[in-house]
C-alpha cells in the first residue's frame, strides 16, 4: 500500500473506534489481526478484537482526537499520536502502532498515559 492508502485505512480505523463501531474496525483488519491493549496482553483474531473494542468504548464515550498519522515509506507500518478523551472530560496522551498487510490492519498496539 502507498503511504496515502495506509493513512486512509488508519483514519477509517480511528473513525470506527470513535463511533464505537467494533464491526467496522474489525472489517478493516485481517482475520488473524494481533492486538495488544494496555493491561490486557495480546489476543489474535477479529472476533476478539471486536470484543475488546466493545469493552473499550462501552459507556466511556472514548474519542481519539488531535490524531497525527505517520507511516513508513512503504506504507506497511503506521503510528498514530492522539489525545484519548472520554465523556467525563478526562484526557491523556496516547499512541497506536499498526502493521498493514494486504490492505488490512494485521497488528494494532495501543498505549495510553
Amino acid at each position: 500500500m502507498s503511504q496515502d492508502e495506509t493513512r486512509s485505512l488508519v483514519t477509517r480505523f480511528i473513525e470506527a473506534l470513535n463511533a464505537a463501531d467494533a464491526k467496522a474496525a474489525a472489517a478493516l483488519s485481517g482475520e488473524d489481526v494481533a492486538h495488544d491493549f494496555p493491561g490486557l496482553g495480546r489476543e489474535i483474531g477479529t472476533a476478539s478484537l471486536r470484543d475488546r473494542i466493545v469493552r473499550l468504548t462501552a459507556g466511556s464515550g472514548f474519542h481519539a482526537t488531535d490524531a497525527e498519522i505517520m507511516t513508513n515509506a512503504t506504507g506497511s507500518r503506521a503510528a498514530v499520536e492522539f489525545t484519548w478523551r472520554d465523556d467525563a472530560g478526562a484526557s491523556q496522551a496516547a499512541g497506536m502502532f499498526l502493521e498493514i498487510d494486504g490492505g488490512r490492519v494485521s497488528r494494532v498496539t495501543l498505549h495510553r498515559g
